[in-house]
C-alpha cells in the first residue's frame, strides 16, 4: 500500500490538480480522484467538496468552457494548463453551486493561480472570474426555439453534436430527459463476495462502517450504498468482502448462469467485473478464460481475482476478433462484453461525453459483428450491437452465448431483429425501447417503464435465466 502524505491538503487545491491531470492529461475521472485520496490524507468534510468539484467541473465542462470564453479576448488553450484548471473549478463554483459564496471562490482561486504560476497569473484568475460575474445575468444560452441542440448542449453539459444526433433519434422531450438523468449521481453499487460472506453480513459490516445501505431489488448480491464512508478505508477493511459493480452487470451473471465445474470463455473481459462474478456463482469451481486485447489490463484481471480469493480465472492476452480454432466448442458459456461506444453510461463516466467523437460510432458495429462471429460458431447475420444486453443461443450448440455492451439502444431496427434470432422480440424491445428516453442502463429502463411492459421485461429476463438453466 502507498504511504499516504500526511499534509492536509485543501478540497480546491487537490480539486485543481486532479481536474488537470482528467482534462489536460487525459486521466480517468474515478482512477485519478482514488489515486489521489489513496496518497493524501483529507477531512471528511473536504474530501466530499473535493470529489464534488471534480465530478462535478469535468462533467460540465464543454458548458464552463463556453462562459469562460465570453470573459477571455484568447482562446481558451492559450492559457497555461494549471491556471485553466484552476479557472474551471472556480467557474463550476460560481455557475453550479450556490451555497459557496462568489467571494471565497475568486479569492481561493486567486491564491491557487498565485502558488501554481505567479502573479501575473494571479491578477489573470481575478480579472476573468470577476468578469463572469459581472456578466452572468446578461450572457444568456442560445434561444431554444432557434438551436435547440446548442441550448441543451450548454444547459445539460452535453456536446453539442451528440444532442444533436439524440434530438433526430428520441425527440426533445426524450433528449432532454436523457441528457438530465446523465447528470444525475449514480449510486454506489457493490457485488457481495459470496465465496467469503452473505449479502446481510455484508451489509451489517457496511452499517458498523457508517453507510446507509439497502438491498438492491434487481440482484441478489446487490447492494446499494446512498451513504458511504470514503471507498479507500473501507477496502481497508472490508477487502475481499465485495467488488463495485453497477445492479444492470450483475444481471448478467446471473442470466448467463454459469454452473460449478463448467468451462466459461469471457473474450472481453478486463477489468473483471463480470468474470468475478461469474466465478462466484460456479462456486469458484470450474474454469474461466479471462481473454483482453490489452496486457496491461490482464494485471486488473489478475489483481481483482486474487483480491476476491478466486483462482478459477485465467486471464490471456488475446483479440477477440481472430478466431481461435483450439478454443472451438471448448465453452459451456460464452460472454461477449462487446467494446462499444460508452454513450449509456455516460452518468456514471464524468470525462467521458468529452472524448467521444460523431466519428468513432462508426467503428463498433463491424468490430461487435466480428466478434461475435467468432465467438458464435453460427452465422450470426447481424450488424450494429448498440444495445444494454441482448441473449443469442448458440445454434446446433449446447451452450449459451450471452453478448453485453453499454451503449444507447438506438438505430436497432433489422439488425437487432436479426441478431434476435429465435429470443422473444417484443420483451427486449419492452426492456430496450420505452418512451421516455433510452438510458441503456437497464435498472432504470425497467423503472421507468409502465407497470405492464415492466412485467414484460422481467418475464423476459426471467425466461432467459430458465433457458440458462437447462
Amino acid at each position: 500500500m502507498p504511504k499516504k502524505n500526511k499534509e492536509i491538503i485543501t478540497a480546491r487545491s487537490a480539486a485543481a490538480d486532479v481536474v488537470n491531470q482528467i482534462l489536460a492529461e487525459g486521466a480517468y475521472t474515478n482512477i485519478a480522484v482514488n489515486n489521489f485520496l489513496r496518497k493524501h490524507v483529507m477531512e471528511e468534510q473536504e474530501r466530499k467538496f473535493f470529489t464534488e468539484l471534480v465530478y462535478g467541473t469535468v462533467k460540465a465542462a464543454g458548458t464552463i468552457d463556453w462562459y469562460l470564453q465570453q470573459c477571455l479576448t484568447r482562446l481558451l488553450g492559450k492559457i497555461e494548463p494549471m491556471i485553466l484548471s484552476v479557472l474551471r473549478i472556480s467557474a463550476f463554483q460560481l455557475l453550479y453551486l450556490e451555497r459557496i459564496p462568489a467571494a471565497a471562490a475568486c479569492n481561493e482561486a486567486v491564491k491557487l493561480a498565485r502558488r501554481y504560476s505567479h502573479e501575473g497569473s494571479a491578477k489573470f484568475v481575478n480579472g476573468v472570474l470577476r468578469g463572469l460575474l459581472r456578466k452572468l445575468e446578461s450572457i444568456k444560452l442560445p434561444v431554444r426555439e432557434e438551436d435547440e441542440a446548442g441550448y441543451l448542449s450548454l444547459k445539460f453539459c452535453h456536446p453539442r453534436w451528440l444532442v444533436k444526433r439524440w434530438l433526430g433519434q428520441f425527440g426533445s422531450e426524450a433528449t432532454e430527459k436523457l441528457c438530465a438523468f446523465n447528470n444525475t449521481p449514480a449510486p454506489m453499487c457493490l457485488r457481495v463476495n459470496t465465496l467469503v460472506t452473505n449479502r446481510e453480513t455484508l451489509m451489517q459490516d457496511l452499517q458498523q462502517l457508517g453507510a446507509d445501505v439497502q438491498a438492491s431489488s434487481w440482484s441478489a448480491d446487490g447492494i446499494i450504498c446512498s451513504k458511504m464512508p470514503a471507498l479507500n478505508s473501507v477496502m481497508n477493511k472490508l477487502h475481499d468482502k465485495f467488488y463495485v459493480q453497477d445492479e444492470s452487470s450483475m444481471l448478467v451473471g446471473r442470466v448467463i448462469a454459469p454452473q460449478p465445474g463448467e468451462n466459461v470463455i469471457d473474450l472481453c473481459s478486463a477489468p473483471g467485473g463480470k468474470t468475478t462474478h461469474m466465478a462466484q456463482l460456479m462456486d469458484n469451481q470450474g474454469s474461466i478464460l479471462a481473454g483482453d486485447i490489452h496486457e496491461h489490463k490482464l494485471k486488473l484481471i489478475e489483481d481483482n481475482a486474487a483480491r476476491l480469493g478466486i483462482n478459477i480465472i485465467k486471464p490471456q492476452l488475446m483479440d477477440a476478433t481472430v478466431f481461435v480454432p483450439e478454443l472451438a466448442s471448448s465453452a459451456d458459456k460464452v460472454l461477449v462484453d462487446a467494446p462499444c461506444s460508452g454513450l449509456g453510461v455516460l452518468r456514471r463516466r464524468a470525462e467521458a461525453r468529452w472524448r467521444k467523437k460523431k466519428a468513432d460510432l462508426k467503428i463498433f458495429p463491424p468490430l461487435q459483428l466480428q466478434i461475435l462471429n467468432n465467438a458464435d460458431p453460427a452465422d450470426l447475420e447481424a450488424a450494429g450491437i448498440s444495445v444494454q444486453v441482448i441473449e443469442e443461443e448458440l445454434s446446433g450448440s449446447d451452450s449459451i452465448s450471452l453478448v453485453t455492451a453499454c451503449a444507447i439502444a438506438d438505430e436497432l431496427g433489422e439488425s437487432l431483429d436479426s441478431l434476435l434470432g429465435h429470443t422473444p422480440k417484443e420483451m427486449i424491445k419492452a426492456a430496450l425501447q420505452q418512451e421516455d428516453g433510452q438510458t441503456a442502463e437497464i435498472i432504470e429502463l425497467l423503472l421507468d417503464l409502465p407497470a405492464d411492459r415492466q412485467q414484460e421485461a422481467l418475464s423476459y429476463l426471467r425466461y432467459l435465466s430458465g433457458r440458462a438453466e437447462k
